[in-house]
């Protein structure tokens, strides 16, 4: 480490760099948007599940294998998910589903092209279930 401090961590010793960054900026923008696509994800479904805490261990995973670049993986994955725990024997209220909406020279397109989302000027991402 250069001149950070160690602490221990769950047993194990971690280094943790000094300045203003944190160690952190290098791979801030990774991280962001995947820690981002998951709360998009989590924010859909968490409300749909029944509150009598049986269900506080049960997690999702959502890993985008290969794509062609045309579908949004945020959109994708809620749908994947919402599939996933229709067919199992989870109890909640679903299902659910996402759209993303962005503009492109003067014009809302729905489910646009990611490549189009970031040189927009506009993106919005509803997700919603029946009777929300």
């Amino acid at each position: 480490s250069r001149g950070g401090s160690r602490r221990r961590r769950g047993g194990r010793r971690v280094d943790i760099p000094r300045g203003r960054s944190n160690g952190r900026s290098r791979r801030m923008g990774r991280v962001s948007t995947q820690v981002l696509a998951a709360r998009c994800v989590d924010r859909a479904l968490r409300p749909r599940f029944y509150g009598d805490g049986r269900l506080e261990s049960l997690a999702v995973f959502a890993t985008v294998e290969s794509s062609d670049g045309l579908g949004d993986p945020v959109v994708l994955a809620t749908a994947a998910a919402s599939t996933a725990l229709a067919l199992s024997n989870v109890p909640w209220r679903g299902p659910v589903g996402a759209s993303r909406i962005g503009a492109w020279k003067d014009e809302l397109l729905s489910d646009p092209p990611p490549w189009r989302v970031e040189a927009g000027c506009f993106d919005l991402l509803y997700a919603t279930g029946d009777g929300s």
